[in-house]
């Protein structure tokens, strides 16, 4: 029953999809300012037209910080993007995603090659933070299906001891709708499906709610242990999360 409803989705995304790309052959002639709200909207329009819709709760972001968040999905960048456009840390196979992975690094998305760039992630990180700009990361290192939040590696907190950077702690709760509560949603990426089966797996359902909430910044500190655990014990603090998270080393 849900096919004609995802084949809906799927033609609203298109011409949004390639409106953003014609909108990164220029974008970086743009003031800065008017990038990020071309970017934040066309991530809150992706939002609607994939059938995401996000609650935004908690103190208002400003830089340059370091935002950490719990990872559960692709669509994680385009809830966060869609209020704060920051510089994303994301794993290098995204970059192979059908042009997805052309728009972020058009957007300024840093990639990270898994186990062997984390020298090289922290040093664009930190150099993003001494911009005075700010930038996203999920200290997880892997997704999850959302019903709980795995152990920080305090490692890729590192570029805020650098730079003196607050940490912002900033939780994502999934819910598909008239779902059991604290079942997993269907965004989650963590079964290792492919991007397109992913994909159409979110826009073959109803609707789904993400519940943001920002907790207030930890830090500046010179201690990435401190920061991780402090940043880990809010973002478990979420509703969402009914277990109890394995605390960070």
């Amino acid at each position: 029953m849900w096919v004609p409803v995802a084949l809906l989705r799927l033609l609203l995304m298109l011409p949004v999809l390639l409106t953003g790309a014609l909108i990164c052959l220029f974008i970086a002639h743009l003031s800065r300012g008017l990038q990020d709200r071309i970017v934040s909207t066309w991530h809150r329009v992706m939002l609607w037209c994939m059938g995401i819709r996000a609650r935004y709760r908690g103190p208002a972001v400003t830089g340059p910080v370091l935002m950490v968040a719990n990872h559960v999905s692709w669509a994680d960048i385009l809830v966060l993007g869609a209020r704060w456009p920051f510089a994303f840390l994301a794993m290098a196979e995204v970059r192979r995603w059908p042009l997805v992975g052309w728009l972020a690094g058009r957007v300024g998305t840093l990639f990270i090659r898994r186990g062997e760039g984390a020298s090289d992630a922290l040093r664009q990180v930190a150099a993003v933070l001494r911009e005075g700009r700010s930038a996203i990361l999920f200290p997880e290192g892997r997704t999850t299906d959302g019903t709980r939040v795995a152990r920080f590696h305090p490692r890729l907190l590192q570029a805020a001891v650098e730079t003196g950077a607050p940490v912002q702690p900033v939780a994502l709760g999934y819910q598909d709708r008239g779902s059991e509560n604290g079942a997993p949603s269907r965004v989650t990426y963590a079964d290792e499906a492919g991007f397109l089966e992913g994909l159409w797996r979110v826009i073959s359902g109803p609707l789904i709610d993400v519940d943001v909430r920002v907790y207030p910044v930890v830090g500046p500190a010179d201690d990435r242990q401190l920061l991780s655990r402090e940043a880990h014990t809010a973002i478990s603090s979420h509703p969402r999360f009914t277990a109890r998270s394995q605390c960070p080393d």
